[in-house]
């Protein structure tokens, strides 16, 4: 049996067997276990297994450390074992924690999602307009042809922002805002 499968073999039974285990996948150091009962899972001895170097829980799923070029072999190996493929969900009720879908919180995600686009364009135009103010404050001419262009391009296009909030809004009008 290859270090790689011992490794593998260890990492099952401390995760609470084969059944035990929803997902599978890995990235550069860590292989990424989602359980489907966490309380079967044995923290001391996964930390104890020799080749793994960390234990880090994080976004519903144990991240094992086992280091580069190591980790993509362990990973073979357990979806051997399992009979899971690589990111496969074997329950999706447990895998995913649906604690943070509340509706108060999905309906600030789509207010979210009208108005994260534009605040690239919200700042370039508020900075002309800004340059505009400063430059007249400073002693340029308001009815000079540069200030009326700068004033045009920074304050005009605020005067077209609810058309953009509008065909945003319209995008997302076939669902209710409280839903996924």
């Amino acid at each position: 049996m290859s270090n790689e499968r011992k490794l593998a073999t260890m990492i099952i039974a401390a995760m609470g067997g084969k059944e035990n285990i929803n997902t599978v996948a890995y990235c550069m150091t860590r292989l990424r276990v989602a359980a489907a009962d966490y309380e079967k899972v044995d923290r001391a001895a996964l930390k104890t297994i020799d080749g793994v170097l960390g234990l880090v829980e994080a976004t519903g799923q144990f991240q094992i450390i086992v280091g580069p070029g190591v980790v993509n072999k362990v990973a073979a190996e357990v979806t051997a074992i399992t009979g899971l493929q690589m990111g496969e969900v074997n329950d999706l009720k447990t895998a995913i924690a649906d604690k943070n879908k509340t509706p108060f919180k999905l309906f600030l995600r789509k207010v979210a999602s009208v108005f994260v686009p534009l605040i690239p364009a919200i700042v370039a135009f508020g900075m002309i307009a800004g340059i505009t103010n400063i430059a007249i404050r400073a002693g340029a001419q308001p009815e000079s042809t540069m200030v009326i262009i700068l004033g045009t391009i920074g304050w005009g296009w605020f005067g077209y922002l609810f058309l953009l909030v509008l065909i945003r809004l319209k995008n997302l009008a076939a669902r209710p805002l409280w839903v996924a």
